[in-house]
C-alpha cells in the first residue's frame, strides 16, 4: 500500500491510498491492517509488513493463510459427505475428500502450491486458489465430463473381475481422478493427450510434481533434507514379493503425514497392484510401466503429505535468502559468486576471473588457451539483496560503486546451489540465467569501468600484465 496527497499550493486537494493488488501471496500469512481516525479526524493506516515464511517450516503456516482458510472451510462443508454417501462403489472423489480432511495434508498441499509460485513466478488470485481446490476434490473430472455426469463417470471407471492385470490397468483410468495425480497434471496410460500448460493450474504445478526430483534421503524437514529412500526401499527385492504400500508404512515413522493421507482406495490399488505382479499372465512391458507408474503414485501422495515439492531445496534457499535480505545465505552466496565470476583455475586461491574483452561473448577464460587472449582481470563482487514485496534483486558492486543487479528467482537460485568446488553448475535452467549473466560482465566492460583496469595477456596456463598508457 501507499499514501499521499496531491497538493495545489499549500492546500491538500485530495488523499490518494493506492492498493497493490496481487503483490501478496495468498499462500502467506495476511498482514494485518488498522485502519482509524486520529485526535484530529484524520484517517490513519497502520499495517503489519508483508513476510514470506520460512518455506522449511511452513507446518503450521499453511493453515492461517487466505488460501489455506479458504481451503479448510470448503473441507468442513464436504465432509458431511462422507457421512451421507455411499460406500458402493470404489470411489476417489470420496477418498479425496477423507484425505483432506487431514488438517496436515491440507498444509502439504498448501506447501506444494506455495512452492509452484516460487518457482514459476507468479502469484495465485482467488480464481487459481479456488480450480485449485477444485482439482483437489474432483481431480480432473472436470475437464471430462459436465457437473451432473460426475457420478456415472466413477461408475463407468469401477474396475473389472476380469483378471488381475486388466483390474489393475483399470484402477489406473480410476486413480487419474486422485487429487495427488490431478493436481500435477497426471493422466492414466492409454488416456488422451493432457497438455499441462493448457489448464491455469497445472501449468503452475506442473513443474513442481515431485518425480521430477526425487532426492534420495530421509524427510527430517531440512532444508536440503531428501525424501525418496524410503520409497525407493519399498521397490526393492523381487517386485513379487509383497505390497509396497505396507512396506512404506512400514518404513516411516509412526507420525508421518503419510498416514493421513491413505484411504481404503489406496490399498485396494495396492492390493490391486501385488495381484497384477503375481499374474501369470502379466508381461515384462506391463510389468515395469505398473511399477513406474504406482512408483510415481506412492511418491506423490508422500510428497503431497508432508508438502514436499520437486526442487525444494532451492525453494527454501529463496525464502531464506528473502528472510535474510539484505545478506544471503552462505551457500547461495558461494554459489552466485562462482556463477559471476567462475575462477580460471577453481580451487585455486591465487586464481582471479579473466573476461576476454575482444571475444564476441564475456564468457570467462578457464583452463589452457591455445592462442593468446586480451582480458580484464575483474575485481571481488559485493553482494547484496533488495527485497521488493514478493520480489528480490541481487545488487553488485565494485569497491563500493553499483556495477548492476538484477532477479534474484529460482532460475537464478537453481543454478548456484547446482554450483561445487568453485566449478559452475548447468541446469535446465542455464539458458535462463546467461543472459543475465552476460550483461553482468558486460556491464564490467563499458569505459566508465575501466579506469585503473588490470589487462592481462592470458597466453596457454599463465597469464601477463599488460600496461596501455600513452594516446593522443
Amino acid at each position: 500500500m501507499r499514501a499521499g496527497h496531491l497538493f495545489d499550493g499549500p492546500d491538500i486537494v485530495a488523499s490518494v491510498f493506492v492498493v497493490f493488488v496481487d503483490v501478496c501471496s495468498l499462500l502467506e500469512r495476511r498482514p494485518q491492517v488498522d485502519i482509524r481516525l486520529d485526535e484530529y479526524g484524520r484517517t490513519v493506516f497502520e499495517a503489519e509488513a508483508y513476510v514470506i515464511g520460512d518455506f522449511a517450516k511452513r507446518a503450521t503456516l499453511n493453515l492461517a493463510t487466505p488460501a489455506g482458510s479458504l481451503f479448510s472451510q470448503v473441507t468442513n462443508l464436504l465432509s458431511s459427505c462422507l457421512r451421507n454417501g455411499s460406500d458402493e462403489l470404489i470411489d476417489p472423489i470420496r477418498a479425496n475428500i477423507e484425505s483432506l480432511c487431514s488438517s496436515r495434508v491440507r498444509a502439504g498441499i498448501m506447501s506444494v502450491v506455495r512452492g509452484a509460485e516460487l518457482t514459476s513466478g507468479q502469484r495465485m488470485t482467488f480464481r487459481e486458489i479456488w480450480g485449485t481446490v477444485t482439482r483437489c476434490i474432483l481431480g480432473d473430472a472436470p475437464d471430462r465430463v459436465a457437473r451432473d455426469e460426475l457420478r456415472a463417470l466413477v461408475q463407468r471407471l469401477q474396475p473389472s473381475d476380469l483378471d488381475s492385470v486388466t483390474r489393475f490397468k483399470d484402477f489406473q483410468a480410476l486413480a487419474a481422478l486422485r487429487f495427488s495425480q490431478a493436481i500435477f497434471g497426471g493422466r492414466s496410460p492409454g488416456a488422451g493427450s493432457f497438455d499441462p500448460l493448457g489448464n491455469p493450474i497445472t501449468k503452475l504445478t506442473h513443474f513442481v510434481d515431485p518425480m521430477r526430483d526425487a532426492i534420495p534421503g530421509r524427510f527430517d524437514r531440512s532444508w536440503e533434507s531428501g525424501w525418496a529412500t524410503p520409497l525407493a526401499d519399498s521397490f526393492a527385492g523381487p517386485v513379487t514379493s509383497g505390497s509396497p504400500l505396507e512396506s512404506l508404512e512400514a518404513d516411516l515413522d509412526a507420525e508421518d503425514s503419510f498416514s493421513d493421507i491413505l484411504t481404503e482406495f489406496d490399498k485396494m490399488l495396492d492390493r490391486a497392484f501385488v495381484d497384477a505382479m503375481h499374474s501369470p499372465k502379466i508381461g515384462d512391458k506391463d510389468r515395469y510401466a505398473f511399477i513406474s507408474w504406482y512408483g510415481g503414485y506412492l511418491g506423490r501422495l508422500y510428497a503431497l503429505a508432508n508438502g514436499i515439492p520437486a526442487f525444494r531445496p532451492q525453494v527454501a534457499a529463496w525464502t531464506q535468502a528473502w528472510y535474510l535480505s539484505p545478506n544471503l545465505p552462505d551457500e547461495l552466496g558461494f554459489g552466485l559468486r562462482t556463477l559471476l565470476r567462475p575462477k580460471r583455475r577453481p580451487g585455486d586461491i591465487e586464481s582471479a576471473s579473466l573476461i576476454p574483452i575482444l571475444a564476441s561473448r564475456t564468457d570467462p577464460i578457464v583452463g589452457v588457451q591455445s592462442e593468446p587472449k586480451l582480458a580484464l582481470k575483474t575485481g571481488d563482487v559485493e553482494m547484496k539483496t533488495l527485497r521488493d514485496s514478493e520480489s528480490l534483486f541481487l545488487v553488485l558492486s565494485e569497491q563500493g560503486k553499483e556495477i548492476s543487479r538484477m532477479p534474484l528467482d529460482f532460475p537464478l537460485v537453481r543454478e548456484a546451489l547446482a554450483c561445487g568446488q568453485e566449478h559452475a553448475g548447468v541446469t535446465e535452467m542455464t539458458d535462463v540465467t546467461s543472459p543475465r549473466l552476460e550483461r553482468f560482465r558486460a556491464a564490467r566492460l563499458i569505459p566508465t569501468q575501466l579506469n585503473q583496469a588490470n589487462y592481462r595477456v592470458v597466453v596457454g596456463a599463465s597469464d601477463f600484465s599488460m600496461t596501455v598508457s600513452g594516446g593522443y
